[in-house]
Formats: structure tokens, sequence, C-alpha cells
């Protein structure tokens, strides 16, 4: 995977700590936010390492996960085991030996302790990803997409680890990156969530398109000749 693609991805995070401080936190110190991604491929998360380590203030990470919990596993076994992926509801993290994964344990020298003081691991099935999108559309009228449930759920189990007085003080300002539209994702939205999805305009457009596909030979000529036509 070309790092080309990681690297626009760090504003995210720059992003989100002006806006925290538009807010009224402290981007230092403690106060510096816990970033909460939905992880599969882990593109995104390294972006975020990254971005820390030139600066952004960054507390803490969380690599929420769903079924294909191979980074989960080798932070708590301290073995990295790849795997077939398993297909879940939130199936663009259905990764099991993400690509990115020799470029988190490059950065923290192949040690799963280093890594987990850097970054917490959690993972959610399908059913605990339906209870979060039911959840959150009822007590907010917020619609989830699967993928950045599995993060809000996360969140919702580890934060207490973030905060004072046992999780009875305030907490650490938790970032969750959300992921994609629900629109995408109809066909495994609950059933009473559904009708209530609208799609973008943009969404709309794509589906008028009519798709394209051009074989093509592994053979450097022949692609520079599509790419180039």
């Amino acid at each position: 995977i070309n790092i080309g693609r990681l690297l626009p991805q760090m504003v995210y995070y720059a992003h989100a700590v002006a806006k925290l401080q538009q807010l009224g936190y402290a981007a230092f110190d403690n106060e510096a936010p816990v970033f909460v991604v939905p992880s599969g491929n882990f593109g995104n998360l390294t972006a975020g390492l990254i971005a820390a380590k030139t600066g952004v203030p960054a507390r803490h990470f969380v690599a929420a996960c769903n079924r294909n919990r191979t980074f989960y596993d080798y932070i708590v076994e301290q073995s990295y085991r790849p795997r077939p992926s398993v297909r879940t509801m939130s199936n663009a993290m259905d990764v099991g030996d993400p690509s990115n994964f020799a470029r988190i344990e490059y950065m923290y020298g192949k040690d799963p302790e280093a890594t987990a003081r850097s970054i917490t691991p959690f993972w959610a099935d399908d059913e605990k990803t339906t209870e979060t999108i039911r959840s959150i559309f009822q007590r907010t009228g917020y619609i989830m997409d699967p993928h950045t449930a599995v993060g809000c759920h996360a969140w919702s189990e580890v934060k207490d680890r973030f905060s004072t007085n046992g999780g009875n003080g305030p907490h650490t300002p938790g970032v969750l990156l959300a992921t994609a539209h629900p629109a995408k994702f109809t066909d495994v939205m609950p059933d009473e969530i559904r009708p209530h999805i609208t799609e973008p305009d943009a969404l709309k457009r794509l589906h008028k398109r009519v798709k394209k596909a051009i074989p093509v030979k592994a053979d450097y000529a022949m692609l520079k000749n599509e790419l180039t036509r």
C-alpha cells in the first residue's frame, strides 16, 4: 500500500485537534485527545500514529476492530497470527492480515508491549455493532454506519481508562473517526432505521453511472496505454 495514501489522512488528526481547541480544550499534556479509529487494514490508524510523531497532540489511540481481530490478538497474546478474513456487517474492515501492520510494527520496534502503550485494541461482533447503531439513533437521531459503530462501542467500553478517579472524574476528550455514510450499507442496517436513511446526492449520481471494467494483462506498456489514453 503506497504511503501516499496515508499522508493526506494525517490532516484529519490535526484538524480534529484544532476543532477541540476552538471548543476550549487545551490540546497538550493530559488533555490531548484519545483517537478512536475503526480499523481493518490500519491505514487510517497508521496515518494518526505518523501525525502524532510529527507533533500532533494525541494522548492515545484505540484500534476498533470487528471479528477480524488479528491486531487485538497480537497485543493480547504478543504474537502476530495472520488469518483469512471473516465476513461481517462492517465489511470494509474484514481484513485478517492488515498490510499496514508492518509499518506499525516498525514504528514500535516489533514490540507488542511498546505498541500497547500507544494503542489499545478492542473488537466488537455484529450484535454489538447493531446494538450501538440502534442506541445512538434512539438517543440522538444520528445514524451511524456499521464501521463507525464499531468505534463508538469501543470508546464506550474503554473511555473510563482515560478519566480521573476511576472513571468518576472528567474524561479525556475522545475523537471518533467516522468512516462512511450509512446509505452505503442499507442492506445490513437495522430494519427500523433503514427508512430514515437519506441517500446523498453524490451517491445518487454514482448509482446512475455505468460501470466499466477494462481487462489489462500484467504488462507495464499496456497498463500505461490504458491510463494515458
